[in-house]
């Protein structure tokens, strides 16, 4: 799905959007835990997805510097 998005927005087609918007694309958080059929869960177990409101540098660090990022894009 993700392959037709890119080549979707890289096409004629998709200019007046790459005019009027910025797309910031964010890869798959949880490569490990995939790894193992773990889908939400990191390698420590953790629901990822249930970390968004307070990550932990340590345990959750993919949500931790993903936060960090989307801040930094907002400044």
């Amino acid at each position: 799905m993700l392959e037709g998005l890119l080549k979707y927005l890289q096409g004629p087609e998709a200019e007046q959007l790459r005019k009027h918007f910025v797309f910031r694309i964010v890869p798959m958080l949880n490569p490990d835990g995939v790894i193992y059929g773990n889908y939400r869960c990191s390698l420590l177990g953790c629901d990822l997805n249930r970390k968004w409101d307070k990550p932990n540098r340590l345990l959750h660090p993919p949500v931790f510097y993903s936060k960090q990022l989307i801040r930094h894009m907002q400044a």
